[in-house]
């Protein structure tokens, strides 16, 4: 039974480092700001064009579909949960 634990812990950790890759915004590209769940789609775009990107689109609830500008700043400080890849995160939440 051992044997089998370690391979499972391997296979986790595996999946779990693929998924992380995936979902890594890259520089320049778009990226899906998750805000958190109380916050309105309104304030959601307002947050995000305060940190100087360019809203795209709002996708599910408060989750912003952004593109960098020339003066884009931390979405992290405007109050944002997650930024994920917005390309890899685009085929799973419908508009």
């Amino acid at each position: 039974m051992r044997p089998y634990f370690f391979t499972a812990m391997l296979m986790l950790a595996s999946t779990g480092l693929m998924g992380g890759l995936t979902f890594m915004p890259r520089d320049g590209e778009s990226v899906a700001v998750i805000f958190p769940s109380g916050t309105s789609r309104e304030a959601a775009v307002e947050k995000v064009l305060a940190a100087g990107w360019l809203p795209v689109g709002v996708l599910r609830g408060s989750v912003v579909l952004a593109f960098p500008s020339e003066r884009s700043m931390s979405l992290r400080q405007s109050g944002a949960l997650l930024i994920l890849d917005g390309r890899a995160t685009k085929g799973c939440l419908s508009f």
